[in-house]
Parts: structure tokens; C-alpha cells; sequence
């Protein structure tokens, strides 16, 4: 079996997942998601969809307080998590939609 090697890999994370599926409105705008308390600690993986017909800006934070760029979820698209490290997420309302979102 490969032994994890910092840099290389992500860390197992032993099977520990949650997910967030609701409609986004503006009443609540901005919705930020504790990843850290949900999950127990960072994310190192996941996904997010916007299922609706608007589109839903998404934030990143890895500290749980500073976040970096805001990045546009169109209809129908996917934003993968992956190999980056999620304490908190922010989703700023465009316009209504639908959101799935896991985080391991």
C-alpha cells in the first residue's frame, strides 16, 4: 500500500463526508457554511452544483476568516473542491437557485 507523502497526495480522511443541498435566495445572501464545525476540520475534497437557473457566486476560506476570490457558478456547473483546503465557504446570491454541495 502507498504511504501518503505530504505534497503529493491528499490525506486520507477516513471516510468522513457532509453535505449542504437547499435554494438560495437573496433573503440569504451571504450564506456561509461552517465546513470546519460540520466536517470536524478542513475540507480537502468535495464538489459544488448549482442545480437552479441563476447563477451564485462562491468564496473560499481556509482559515475560517480571510477569504479569496469570488468565483461564478452558472447553471448546470460543477466546482471542484479538490486539493483545496475549505474551512469555511461563502455563496453571495446572484440570482435564486439551487445548491448541492460535499465536502470531504
Amino acid at each position: 500500500m502507498a504511504k501518503y507523502s505530504p505534497g503529493l497526495a491528499a490525506a486520507p480522511t477516513r471516510g468522513r463526508t457532509f453535505g449542504y443541498e437547499d435554494s438560495f435566495v437573496a433573503a440569504d445572501s451571504p450564506l456561509v457554511l461552517d465546513v470546519i464545525t460540520d466536517l470536524g476540520r478542513n475540507a480537502i475534497d468535495g464538489y459544488i452544483v448549482n442545480d437552479g437557473a441563476g447563477d451564485v457566486e462562491i468564496e473560499i476560506s481556509n482559515d475560517g476568516t480571510t477569504y479569496g476570490g469570488t468565483h461564478t457558478l452558472k447553471m448546470d456547473e460543477t466546482f471542484s473542491l479538490t486539493n483545496i483546503d475549505t474551512a469555511k465557504l461563502r455563496l453571495i446570491w446572484v440570482a435564486n437557485c439551487d445548491y448541492r454541495i460535499l465536502v470531504v
